[in-house]
């Protein structure tokens, strides 16, 4: 017997949930087709934290280059550049937003 699973998912680990679900669950009737991998999957449950939604975050990034090309270079430099790991104001800002000083 397969036990019941919940399936959790952060940023692009919601994202590829969202995507599986498509793959098990979405237009299984198709013209009389079956789908006989569902079969073997006891799904409880799904939670989506903060979720690359399925579109993907590319307009999100264009929203914020337009707004701000400062903002847009924090982003980057936290994330891509992984400056965020050393630079204590720049994780701040990316993560709680502030100074030291509003934060704790």
């Amino acid at each position: 017997e397969n036990p019941d699973i919940v399936l959790l998912g952060h940023s692009f680990g919601g994202l590829t949930i969202m995507k599986w679900l498509e793959e098990y669950y979405g237009e299984e009737k198709e013209e009389g087709k079956s789908n006989n991998k569902q079969q073997n999957i006891n799904l409880a449950g799904v939670s989506l934290l903060c979720s690359v939604p399925p579109s993907g975050n590319g307009p999100m990034t264009l929203r914020f280059l337009f707004r701000s090309i400062r903002d847009s270079w924090k982003i980057t430099a936290g994330f891509v550049l992984k400056k965020a790991i050393t630079d204590k104001a720049n994780c701040r800002e990316l993560f709680f937003g502030g100074e030291d000083y509003d934060n704790g």
